[in-house]
């Protein structure tokens, strides 16, 4: 009885806990720089350092 149990335990950890741990350890880390790209355009925007286009050219004021 006490291996169906360690069994089923352990199971759960695997199938279960880790893919959720590793679901929130991505969404934190895509919305760190979510955060960070918006601190760039709003300081951009802000009259800070120039903003850039894909290309490398300075837009246009």
């Amino acid at each position: 009885m006490e291996e169906a149990i360690m069994i089923t335990a352990t199971l759960a950890g695997i199938f279960i806990m880790i893919p959720t741990l590793l679901f929130f350890i991505i969404k934190k880390i895509i919305s760190d720089r979510h955060d960070e790209r918006m601190a760039m355009i709003e300081k951009g925007m802000t009259g800070g350092k120039p903003c850039y286009t894909n290309n490398g050219t300075k837009e246009k004021e």
